[in-house]
This record gives C-alpha cells, sequence and structure tokens, in this order.
C-alpha cells in the first residue's frame, strides 16, 4: 500500500514541478509581449496610420468599415512619406 502512495507522490511532485516550471517560464514570455503599435505620422494636428501600400490601406479600410462599423474610408497618399493613410472624406 506504501509504495502505490508512494508513487502517486512523486507522481504529483513531478506534475507540480512541472507546472511550476512552465507558469515561471510562461510568466517571463507574457511580459516580453508588448501591444503592437503601428507606425504613424503626423497629419495637421492628428497621428494617421501608416500603410506601406495602397493595397494595404484598401484592405485596412474595408476591414474597419464590415468589422467596427466605420463609415466607407478611402485611401490617399501621404505628403509627408512614402505610404498611405485612411480618410473619412472622399478622395475625388
Amino acid at each position: 500500500m506504501w509504495g502505490v502512495n508512494k508513487k502517486m507522490l512523486i507522481f504529483c511532485c513531478n506534475i507540480y514541478h512541472t507546472y511550476s516550471i512552465m507558469t515561471q517560464y510562461m510568466g517571463k514570455a507574457m511580459k516580453n509581449l508588448r501591444a503592437f503599435e503601428p507606425k504613424k505620422c503626423w497629419v495637421g494636428e492628428t497621428q494617421k496610420i501608416c500603410y506601406a501600400s495602397r493595397e494595404e490601406a484598401e484592405v485596412a479600410a474595408k476591414v474597419a468599415q464590415f468589422d467596427h462599423g466605420a463609415p466607407e474610408l478611402s485611401v490617399y497618399k501621404c505628403e509627408y512619406g512614402d505610404h498611405w493613410h485612411l480618410s473619412s472624406r472622399s478622395q475625388n
């Protein structure tokens, strides 16, 4: 009877030890995670998200419209850099 309990105790200790190591590791890993911060530039008095291409900006506009209920957005090339922005104003 003692042999079974001893084996069970060793098994439980091994599980607890493994769990402790995993939570320590995951805790350190989680501290290293940071929220994604998109590149932004100043346009007038506001900061706008920069998109590398027209296509990327157009996809972002559609996602904003369908997933977040934003109004229809247009895209335009930034006059200050080599990237694109979204606008709620129509671009003619």
